[in-house]
């Protein structure tokens, strides 16, 4: 993967310097759910974000002093889905038109919840075994291909696989199929499936690894905090056709289930009791982060108030906050001073939060839930790391 995570980019030459422009005097116009209802707008908004995206420049928009917290969640959004996939040619180029002969790279992502002590170098026996589980979920045929890659990542590792990094992800992928041995396949302790520890990219006082663990901590086994298996399929299916939602949702609800099992039991084969097999989802890889962090959510909340004696009366509240650019949801029982903050880092993971998490929250915890509006102060960026 890429070992630079400063994305600032410098000066912009004069292409992208007039593509910043244009998109700066779209924002200025107002609002991105107005001024987005116009065709025109909305399409150049697309094009000039494909371009700054295909050329590395997408740094400058997050320093645009037209930018609103608003612009930066419906940016967020594009860029998310837009990187998951491109066309392959004589040189990787983002998705676009496509031809009879053309070849499409999809990234997805396998979330497994509940591994106890996980190997985070996969074995090249498991690769082999999962590898053959998604090719019958994905329907692959002939000129398709799906690639794993060896080393499982952690939910802080993520936060940085940002759409540089997927570009990296998607030029390291092999075009045909490699045969795998354990010879070939990573084996150390410090491995990562970044280029180096998170605490070493971001620092050990960032709030993502101060909330969500050092590689160290997370690689010596802790428990409650997801891991990914990151992957791409190459298919001839152009995006037009759906993507790796439409592999995934055209699919025998029962018999996908059951192949996601197989794939639980291959992670975890000295489990005997199916009861307590890791749960696993197969996600694109814009879902994978928000995804991760609202599981994690919902699993320490429920920890924060089950570790009380609760008499079933009281009142949890949650009281989202910003703090230097990055989102919390404070919880505390309504009248007592015990309280904990969680990170939800931005907006784009809030609206996963508020419609997957919530529910369930609400629905299982023995206390009413006050949730509590998103202040309009103080509102960050929701841009990921461009």
């Amino acid at each position: 993967m890429s070992d630079s995570h400063d994305h600032s980019h410098g000066t912009l030459d004069g292409d992208s310097s007039e593509l910043v422009n244009s998109l700066s005097q779209i924002i200025d116009k107002g609002p991105p759910e107005v001024v987005l209802e116009s065709v025109a707008d909305d399409d150049v908004v697309s094009e000039v974000l494909a371009n700054l995206y295909e050329m590395d420049a997408l740094g400058a928009i997050s320093s645009l002093p037209s930018m609103t917290p608003d612009w930066s969640l419906a940016i967020r959004r594009f860029l998310e889905t837009y990187s998951e996939g491109v066309e392959l040619e004589d040189d990787l180029v983002q998705i676009g038109s496509s031809s009879e002969n053309s070849r499409f790279m999809y990234g997805f992502g396998i979330m497994i919840d509940g591994l106890k002590t996980p190997e985070i170098s996969l074995s090249a026996d498991i690769l082999e075994g999962i590898r053959e589980k998604l090719s019958r979920i994905f329907h692959l045929q002939s000129k398709s291909m799906l690639y794993l890659h060896p080393t499982l990542a952690l939910l802080p590792e993520l936060y940085l696989f940002s759409f540089e990094e997927r570009r990296e992800f998607f030029l390291e992928v092999p075009e045909a199929p490699l045969p795998l041995s354990d010879d070939l396949m990573l084996d150390s302790d410090d491995v990562s499936f970044l280029s180096a520890p998170v605490e070493t990219l971001l620092g050990d006082e960032h709030p993502v690894v101060r909330y969500m663990g050092s590689s160290q901590d997370l690689h010596e086994g802790e428990s409650g905090y997801p891991v990914f298996l990151m992957g791409a399929v190459i298919s001839q299916n152009s995006p037009m056709e759906g993507g790796i939602q439409e592999f995934l949702e055209g699919d025998e609800a029962g018999e996908f289930d059951a192949m996601l099992s197989d794939i639980a039991e291959i992670m975890d084969p000295e489990n005997e009791n199916a009861d307590e097999l890791p749960s696993v989802s197969i996600l694109p890889w814009s879902l994978l982060f928000p995804m991760g962090v609202s599981l994690h959510f919902q699993q320490r909340v429920m920890e924060f108030v089950y570790r009380m004696n609760l008499s079933g009366k009281e009142t949890l509240e949650m009281v989202p906050f910003w703090e230097d650019g990055y989102l919390w949801i404070h919880a505390s029982l309504k009248g007592k001073n015990e309280g904990h903050d969680f990170l939800v880092v931005d907006e784009y993971v809030l609206e996963f939060l508020e419609e997957l998490i919530e529910p369930v929250l609400t629905e299982n915890l023995p206390v009413r839930l006050k949730w509590h509006p998103l202040p309009k102060d103080g509102r960050g960026l929701s841009l990921g790391l461009v």
